[in-house]
């Protein structure tokens, strides 16, 4: 397995950054045999059929041939469907000693997933199916296991807070010790729902000064960033920031919290005197507008649905409205056989309002 120890460390001449995103599928030795032999009568019926003028076959000989060369192709379909069905997973387990955590060697290790495949779909995400139910890939995670994580490695070296987006791109994407999730929204679900509480960890939007922004802890945020400001603050300093009392008697949504050394607790102390405890801005719409490529308008919208729509859908209570917007000039005019095509198909696909223009 040195060749996929050499993929697993380098993406072509450069060094791989998110080794902890990658699996290797493998074909089973044993069904190597009928495979090829499935794939060499694959391969002679269809030369027979496409040399079928030169071997003078009649209609129903050429009928014989495109059958048996068809049943070939399915048969070795279902065989690589099925003969697919080894991970080989990177692996570095934390080992415990005197109390400290480090890191045991890294192996390949391979992982059976016979009668957990599923029979349709393409290879990917059936793996990422039966690796999920052998344990081997997160799909949902809880925050009792992401704090087991920060306290193993970050806190225990007396971090009041990470940055979010750090620890998901240098350290759960990158390191095979740590769980192998199955994307970041994985990782963004566990902390939306443990700062939800007041068990786990807080969320911050930012730190500016001595202050987190939009602190939240015990209270659900709306959405996590992976930016570069957003944090994920320890539950003893989340907490004691909470406990802050806001002026005026009463606590302030979102309220901005003093931020003390790494290795210290955090403490509480009021802004500004008397004034009322300064409150975040909470975005509550969204707008914007893009110009697709004509001749690529199903990719690029599906790309702009998994990249922006999703995230604003995702969200609790989220109301989201896309809306398609074609706009066509023609300087010598409408052919009428589109006017009619095209004012049909949008009758078909039921446009709020469609027109044809002179001018």
């Amino acid at each position: 397995m040195v060749w996929l120890k050499d993929v697993l460390d380098h993406r072509g001449n450069a060094p791989r950054l998110h080794r902890n995103m990658l699996v290797f599928a493998a074909f089973d030795e044993n069904a190597h045999e009928d495979l090829m032999n499935s794939a060499k009568s694959y391969l002679a019926w269809k030369s027979i059929v496409d040399e079928k003028r030169q071997l003078n076959l009649d209609e129903n000989q050429v009928k014989q041939a495109t059958e048996q060369r068809d049943n070939a192709l399915h048969s070795v379909d279902a065989q690589l469907a099925r003969g697919y069905h080894w991970a080989i997973v990177p692996q570095q387990r934390p080992v415990q000693a005197n109390g400290k955590w480090t890191i045991g060697e890294e192996t390949l290790d391979a992982v059976n997933t016979d009668g957990q495949l599923s029979s349709m779909g393409a290879l990917a995400p059936r793996m990422a199916a039966a690796l999920q139910s052998k344990g081997q890939l997160v799909g949902a995670w809880s925050p009792i296991f992401l704090t087991q994580e920060l306290e193993r490695w970050f806190w225990s070296q007396g971090l009041e807070h990470v940055s979010a987006k750090r620890l998901w791109e240098e350290n759960f994407s990158r390191y095979v010790y740590l769980p192998r999730l199955g994307n970041r929204d994985v990782f963004m679900k566990a902390v939306q729902d443990g700062a939800a509480g007041q068990e786990f960890f807080g969320y911050a939007l930012g730190i500016e000064g001595k202050k987190y922004l939009g602190l939240s802890f015990g209270q659900r945020p709306q959405t996590v960033l992976l930016d570069d400001s957003a944090v994920i603050v320890r539950k003893d300093v989340a907490a004691a920031a909470v406990a802050m009392p806001a002026t005026g008697g009463q606590e302030a949504e979102g309220q901005e919290t003093v931020v003390t050394g790494q290795g210290s607790g955090s403490t509480s102390e009021a802004s500004g005197g008397p004034a009322a405890t300064p409150r975040t801005k909470v975005m509550r719409r969204f707008y914007g507008s893009v110009k697709l490529n004509q001749l690529k308008v199903s990719s690029s919208a599906g790309q702009i649905a998994d990249e922006v729509v999703k995230h604003l859908a995702g969200l609790v209570d989220a109301e989201v409205e896309v809306v398609l917007e074609v706009r066509a000039t023609v300087p010598g005019g409408f052919p009428d056989t589109v006017v009619r095509t095209v004012s049909e198909n949008a009758r078909t696909l039921k446009f709020q309002a469609f027109e044809f223009e002179e001018d």
